[in-house]
């Protein structure tokens, strides 16, 4: 495969990708909103501010756990799915990507 058409291979298994994780991300922030607004029924910022602080301290935390859980799943999902594509949609093995690189940028 030439280098030309390994970089825009590249390009697109990053497109795809990148497409795929955000669309994956979205999903489950959205699904998790619609479990808690069924749940919880109407909520409000009024509703939220009569809480005591402990439990909006633990639904803050709570929520900033859940947001890194997420990021580290979708940077997960984004390195290994972007070798994936490359490998079975555009056959670019990782040898190939590799040597396709410049030589500064070739791991030592």
């Amino acid at each position: 495969m030439s280098h030309e058409r390994t970089t825009r291979a590249e390009l697109l298994a990053k497109v795809l990708c990148g497409g795929v994780v955000v669309s994956l991300l979205l999903t489950i922030i959205g699904a998790i909103l619609s479990v808690v607004e069924l749940k919880a029924g109407g909520l409000s910022m009024a509703s939220f501010m009569a809480l005591p602080f402990s439990f909006k301290l633990l639904i803050i935390a709570i929520s900033l756990l859940v947001f890194f859980v997420l990021l580290v799943f979708t940077a997960f999902l984004w390195r290994k799915g972007y070798k994936l594509v490359l490998k079975y949609v555009f056959g670019v093995k990782e040898e190939e990507e590799l040597l396709s690189k410049a030589p500064s940028e070739a791991p030592a």
